[in-house]
């Protein structure tokens, strides 16, 4: 079974797959555990949300970056 997973890969975000196998629950990134009988992919609907959530990361991450660029710069104003 595939599930989709927000990631930080390189100092990026990304949207990863991994795979649970339903036996054992041994989780695989990105490509089906060999000797897969069945795989069921991710819906369309798991991929819009982590497309949603991706988005809405990367709009945190990029809020709080600004706030720490922000507080530098006071900083070094007060210096």
């Amino acid at each position: 079974q595939e599930t989709l997973s927000v990631c930080e890969v390189n100092g990026k975000l990304i949207i990863r797959s991994y795979y649970i196998n339903v036996l054992t629950k041994e989780r695989q990134w990105d490509e089906p555990p060999s000797g897969a009988t069945q795989v069921i992919e991710a819906t369309d609907q798991m991929r819009k949300m982590a497309k949603i959530q991706l988005q809405e990361m990367q709009l945190v991450v990029g809020a709080v970056n600004d706030s720490d660029t922000k507080q530098q710069q006071q900083q070094q104003q007060q210096q």
